[in-house]
């Protein structure tokens, strides 16, 4: 920085003070500064990133329990970064030097206002509303502010850096994505186990309220630094500096933009995939963004060309290994899912490596570092907004992740054949006649792919909730159509009459669900279910019953009414209420008092989603209200990662009720009657004559399990991960 020596010349020739005096006084002040500053950044990235996860771990029993809310969530907090590093490339441009950190500081001081975030508790899914919007508005209103001026404060204590310390701005880049790291590290192995949501949230607020504290004598330390230089205008400084320059070309600021977009769509859908398959824990949204981070500060901690070529060949080989579990997973042999996790994290490291390697390359002088990092946020929104509100509604099927792979790919071929130099042109037509059959080839493989996802499906649709699919298989009396919701089964109906009544899959005659609906069969029973699926609970209806159904998912219900026949052929009176199950019993318990439900069927669990707040102390206080005193619980627990029935069991020890856990195993014979499938049921009743009925099948119990304390979940703390079951 030329301009900046000379100003440093000109200081000490005006000095009065003896040199070495004077520069043992500034190199001992700079020294202050930038631990200080180092600090101050570090704390700044670790809270911004801390509230990520916390925001969405907050929001996630809501809105179903699904990943969707973490990829809105996602499309918030880029959205956001973008607006608060425009904010800082805002400061930076207009306003002098000196006043910078007054009007930061300023705005810290009035973002303390909204502290304490995520106060107010009344928010949740809604049958008239969209989730996604919902989810937006409340994330604006309760963390917005604060996590904005957040975003901006790296750029900006980076751009005032850079007018003291030149180039060495860029060390404060790595020192934000260490405290980015360490703040998603910190909530699923410390907060989560440790404190409810109420006291993460007080802790978080009050580490606010600290940094904000420290951004005075940030201010203070700053505008003593710009009160003893006389370039105090950062326009001129940087005009300056960039005259001496070349200046980037449009294909460097468009990749600017490229990059950063197809790494984001490709964090977001791994994101989604992994938590689709395993369950949306905060352990599962950190490895994708934390290996997202840790690929950004090597890629700008490296150097422009250290290991370049090793990174795009080990970014190759993770999306080829990527591409290959996609294809088993739509057959049975699909790989054990920590080896499926195992490659997706690779790939996503080795590819954003790759990718931000190329960015890197590209990067402005200090100076322009503000320009740089808004452009690159804008990218990344835009990735965020095309996989969270876009995708949804343009998709039938999950398509994200192959375009991710491919348009990645692509960007490092045109970067590769921009930045090297072939001898002859010969050898530049090889490279590009390279990598147009790699593209291709990866090409062909991913849209086979997809295409395999959705092939003979008799219809596919997509919404908030995920991706719902009927298939239609069999012939004569064995023909049936089934919905699955993504991978998972969530209803099979047989199409001729003469078995189109019969209960099947988890539901079947010979489940616990079912063996506790035979068990009586009086007249004008009342039977409430959480989880619509595709209705096949209403089979059990007799004439004089009453069946009602709490379903979140408003393109289930469409489905269930017009493409299966149980809500419509069965013999009891059936109503479907839509939005969240809890708020609707709610409601329902304030408006009109207690369903006094002789049957209430909790069936919300055997999905990729956990909405945990529907096992929960306070839920089973509301289930119970709803219950006649001899009434039944019935809580399905069936899932592949998730051993849910130790929960149950324990909150029913607490309040001192007998349970049983009833499992079925699925027959391999197929001509023993309607296709029932193996599940596991946990009934809890006062009924000694219900409880007699499972004796000989109940899985033995093991009274440790439910004695232990991190058994019994609560709305403010449930750790989920200590029920998972990975290996």
């Amino acid at each position: 920085m030329k301009g900046t020596g000379r100003n440093e010349r000109s200081l000490e020739q005006l000095d009065p003070v003896p040199r070495s005096s004077a520069g043992l006084a500034r190199d001992s002040s700079t020294r202050s500064l930038t631990a200080l500053v180092f600090g101050f950044v570090f704390l700044a990235a670790f809270l911004s990133f801390l509230v990520q996860p916390l925001a969405a771990r907050f929001l996630l029993p809501r809105f179903g329990g699904g990943s969707s809310v973490w990829t809105i969530c996602l499309v918030f907090f880029q959205a956001t970064l973008t607006l608060g590093y425009a904010y800082a490339h805002f400061v930076a441009r207009v306003l002098p030097l000196r006043q910078q950190p007054i009007v930061h500081g300023g705005l810290l001081l009035l973002s303390a206002l909204t502290i304490p975030i995520l106060s107010d508790s009344n928010v949740a899914a809604s049958a008239s509303e969209d989730p996604a919007l919902l989810l937006l508005a409340f994330l604006f209103r309760q963390v917005g502010l604060p996590f904005l001026l957040l975003c901006g404060t790296s750029p900006l204590v980076q751009s005032w850096f850079a007018h003291v310390k030149g180039g060495a701005a860029y060390r404060l880049y790595g020192i934000s994505n260490f405290g980015s790291l360490l703040g998603l590290l910190a909530y699923p192995f410390l907060l989560e186990p440790l404190l409810g949501l109420k006291d993460q949230s007080v802790l978080w607020s009050a580490l606010y309220i600290g940094l904000v504290l420290v951004s005075l004598g940030v201010w203070r330390a700053f505008s003593r630094a710009a009160l003893q230089r006389p370039a105090l205008d950062p326009v001129a400084e940087s005009n300056s500096v960039e005259s001496t320059d070349p200046k980037h070309p449009l294909f460097a600021r468009l990749m600017w933009l490229a990059i950063p977009a197809f790494a984001s769509v490709l964090l977001i859908a791994t994101s989604s995939r992994i938590t689709q398959d395993i369950a949306p824990v905060p352990l599962l949204w950190v490895l994708p963004i934390g290996l997202y981070l840790m690929a950004f500060a090597l890629a700008f901690s490296a150097g422009p060309s250290l290991g370049r070529a090793a990174w795009i060949v080990l970014a190759a080989v993770g999306v080829t290994a990527s591409v290959w579990v996609m294809h088993l997973e739509q057959d049975s042999e699909a790989p054990e899912i920590l080896v499926r996790l195992a490659v997706y994290m690779a790939t996503i490291f080795f590819l954003c490596r790759a990718l931000f390697g190329e960015l890197y390359l590209m990067r402005p002088p200090a100076t322009r570092l503000t320009g740089y990092y808004l452009t690159i946020s804008i990218g990344g929104a835009l990735g965020g907004c095309f996989v969270g509100l876009l995708a949804p509604r343009i998709f039938n099927g999950y398509w994200e992740l192959p375009i991710a792979y491919w348009g990645s790919a692509f960007l490092i071929a045109l970067s590769l054949l921009a930045h090297d130099k072939p001898k002859t042109v010969i050898h530049r037509a090889r490279a590009v006649m390279y990598w147009i059959a790699a593209l291709t080839a990866l090409e062909v493989s991913l849209l086979e792919h997809s295409i395999d996802e959705v092939r003979g499906a008799h219809s596919t649709r997509r919404g908030f909730y995920g991706v719902l699919s009927i298939y239609e298989r069999g012939e004569d009396l064995d023909q049936r159509r089934t919905l699955y919701h993504g991978n998972i089964c969530h209803g099979v109906q047989y199409v001729e009459p003469i078995m189109r009544k019969e209960p099947t899959t988890y539901y079947a005659r010979q489940s616990g669900m079912g063996r506790a609906l035979s068990q009586r069969s009086f007249l004008g029973r009342r039977v409430g279910a959480i989880g619509l699926g595709t209705g096949t609970i209403a089979a059990y209806g007799e004439p004089g019953d009453f069946f009602r159904f709490y379903e979140i998912d408003p393109l289930v219900a469409t489905i269930a009414a017009e493409d299966f026949r149980y809500i419509r052929e069965s013999e009891a009176q059936v109503e479907v209420v839509l939005g969240d199950a809890r708020v609707s019993l709610q409601r329902e318990l304030d408006d009109s008092g207690s369903n006094r439900y002789d049957y209430l069927i909790v069936d919300a669990f055997s999905g990729d989603a956990i909405p945990v707040h529907l096992l929960t102390r306070e839920a089973f206080e509301l289930y119970w209200n709803h219950l006649e005193p001899g009434g039944v619980l019935l809580i399905h627990t069936s899932n592949r990662y998730v051993e849910l029935a130790p929960v149950a069991r324990a909150l029913a020890h607490e309040r001192g009720l007998e349970s049983i856990e009833v499992c079925f195993e699925e027959s391999e014979e197929e001509d023993e009657g309607p296709v029932a499938f193996g599940s596991d049921w946990v009934v809890i009743t006062r009924d000694p004559a219900m409880l007699a009925l499972f004796e000989g099948d109940a899985v033995e119990t093991d009274l440790e399990q439910l004695e232990d304390p991190m058994s019994i979940w609560t709305d403010d703390h449930s750790y989920l991960l200590h029920a998972m079951e990975l290996w």
